[in-house]
């Protein structure tokens, strides 16, 4: 058997284990073929229309934390995800909502979530989210500790 390379993988990752016998090693031979285990993998499509849509999520993520977090540049706030992801619970709109959600994921807003800074979550939105993401029961409020 010889080894050939083409594109046309099929969608399902499996493993097998078949003997290959590269061509200028048949000679050298003697007995039975080496035996290789590989792996085939699902065909990657990089196309413009992904390289573009990420680039306007990106741009859009970027609006959004100008939008979230004025004070600060859009990729600083973008460095600290779980920050922005509570910021966006707490202070953006439903479509920030719904940009976040897609690019990020829901487990990344519940990891967000369980550990939030004091101060930013208003009740109404910390019993939404916590009901939204299936985070039950509802903690209390985070507080600020103030030294004494």
């Amino acid at each position: 058997m010889t080894l050939k390379c083409h594109n046309d993988f099929p969608r399902t990752a499996l493993i097998e284990e078949q003997p290959i016998v590269y061509p200028l090693d048949a000679n050298r031979l003697s007995g039975s073929p080496s035996t290789f285990y590989f792996a085939r993998l699902p065909r990657l499509k990089i196309s413009s229309k992904s390289v573009q849509a990420e680039e306007a999520c990106s741009q859009q993520l970027a609006a959004i934390a100008r939008r979230v977090c004025w004070w600060e540049p859009a990729a600083s706030t973008l460095k600290d995800t779980p920050l922005f992801l509570c910021r966006i619970m707490a202070l953006g709109t439903w479509e920030d909502t719904c940009i976040a959600l897609e690019y990020y994921g829901r487990n990344a807003f519940r990891e967000a979530l369980q550990n939030p800074p004091p101060g930013l979550f208003d009740p109404r939105s910390w019993h939404y989210w916590h009901h939204r993401l299936e985070l039950l029961p509802v903690p209390s409020l985070p507080e600020r500790a103030i030294p004494a």
